[in-house]
């Protein structure tokens, strides 16, 4: 292997690693694992970038040229025609730039690609992005147009269109099938643990998670030194930052992570389990590679998965716990006054569970949401909304709150892609995630804030039980 590939290290585009090479050859960089593609025919060819994700899927072949090779049609159309072979069959995007002006080709027919008519007219420039100088707002443009050229381009169309939204529920069931079979564990207890890799998951493909932290550096180490590693890193680094500095518990003790699996109560790698940690990892590459960024989820999907795994529990029904459909939250909610409210209103749901009324009330109406807007990097919203569960002293009891706040994520996901400096996430943590859904560890639960604050509206479908 060269000491020129060796040397190699990526830059990160979100979930995507951008690699700036050089003399490597197809060949090499099947070697290196930086491609999981190789052709004799073309073992010798050398692009000159490549945008991959981990497990070698490569995205765009990136090919740099002078202004020169650029200055006319004919010249483009013939440096195209040169490159279109290799690009063809790494991926579906060859991006021709002398990093002033650049052509997004697709590379199944070698046509430029266009939105609403329109050519592309973003700009790839290598160095910024290896400098790190490119905007948080020009990686998020870059990286959507990135995973929108693959949603979309075939041999025939070369027109961008919006990825359709992603409902993973068939992926939470695989891997929650694989946790429950390894460990013989309750099935709410293997629920944790699908829903803490798909929120980091999700944090990693919104921007959240930098390269350091996200989930692409722990498939890499997967990939590249072991399963045992890639879940050390894990737990020690990523699960760690989310978990303690950027989405720190509310004073219930809560917060978004909750899986006992894979880490011990302290938060330890459970090394034991290592392999069943890279088989979840595996499941959820896969379906990125086959579907696209999680980015894309819809919002009803954490609901979904709740009551498809713990709708018939002995512990939900004990609890009182049932789910009001969506699409009556959505109805309630349009029907109430919540689109009125000014500033200093108050809103309550009494018996919250994931937090539905709670989250379609912020999202379907402007006035609330703008109220989560950051402003000088704060969130401090003046339209109170608080939601309510009932627990007890048992750690399993945490378990609606703690996907209430997770589901939050999701409906605040363009906000976070935005904002999420340290000072931004903290703020979110505090004023959003752990202001807005509390757990209540009594027999009565929200019967027994007898002197909370009055509330100018109650969305909620209390707990009725026939047994």
């Amino acid at each position: 292997m060269s000491e020129e590939l060796l040397q190699t290290t990526p830059a990160w585009l979100g979930r995507y690693a951008y690699y700036r090479l050089g003399s490597m050859t197809i060949n090499q960089l099947k070697k290196a694992k930086i491609i999981n593609k190789f052709s004799k025919s073309l073992s010798d060819k050398k692009p000159d970038g490549l945008i991959v994700l981990p497990g070698g899927i490569v995205k765009a072949v990136i090919e740099y040229k002078t202004p020169h090779e650029l200055s006319a049609r004919n010249k483009i159309e013939a440096v195209v025609k040169q490159e279109l072979e290799v690009a063809r069959f790494l991926c579906k995007l060859l991006i021709v730039t002398d990093g002033n002006k650049t052509f997004w080709i697709n590379a199944l027919n070698g046509e430029e690609i266009h939105r609403n008519n329109q050519k592309i007219e973003m700009v790839f420039d290598a160095s910024r992005i290896i400098n790190r100088q490119i905007t948080i707002e020009e990686q998020i443009n870059l990286e959507n147009l990135i995973d929108q050229a693959d949603y979309s381009l075939t041999e025939t169309s070369s027109s961008i269109v919006e990825p359709e939204i992603l409902d993973p529920t068939a992926l939470a069931k695989e891997v929650w099938q694989k946790i429950w079979i390894n460990t013989g564990k309750e099935p709410e207890k293997c629920l944790y643990n699908v829903v803490e890799i798909f929120v980091f998951k999700f944090l990693s493909d919104i921007g959240v998670l930098n390269y350091t932290n996200n989930f692409n550096s722990v498939y890499q180490i997967k990939e590249n030194i072991g399963n045992e590693a890639a879940l050390t890193r894990y737990a020690d680094v990523c699960r760690k930052a989310v978990k303690d500095e950027m989405f720190q518990k509310g004073d219930d003790g809560t917060t978004i992570l909750n899986g006992t699996i894979f880490v011990n109560e302290k938060g330890s790698a459970n090394i034991s389990q290592a392999d069943l940690f890279a088989g979840a990892l595996e499941s959820f590459q896969k379906y990125d590679e086959k579907n696209g960024s999680f980015k894309y989820v819809t919002k009803e999907f954490k609901t979904r998965l709740y009551e498809t795994f713990l709708r018939q529990s002995a512990g939900v029904k004990n609890l009182g716990q049932y789910f009001t459909p969506r699409n009556v939250v959505q109805a309630m909610v349009k029907m109430s006054c919540a689109s009125s409210l000014k500033r200093g209103a108050r809103i309550c749901d009494p018996f919250c569970g994931v937090g539905g009324f709670i989250l379609e009330t912020i999202l379907l109406n402007e006035n609330i949401f703008q109220e989560f807007e950051p402003r000088n990097g704060l969130i401090a919203p003046q339209i109170t909304l608080v939601g309510y569960d009932k627990g007890t002293d048992e750690k399993d009891d945490e378990r609606t709150i703690i996907l209430a706040k997770a589901n939050m994520l999701i409906y605040f996901s363009d906000l976070l892609s935005k904002y999420h400096t340290r000072e931004h996430l903290n703020s979110f943590s505090k004023n959003a995630f752990n202001s807005v859904f509390h757990l209540i560890k009594t027999n009565l639960g929200t019967f027994g804030k007898i002197n909370d604050e009055k509330y100018d509206l109650i969305l909620t479908n209390p707990p009725l039980c026939n047994e």
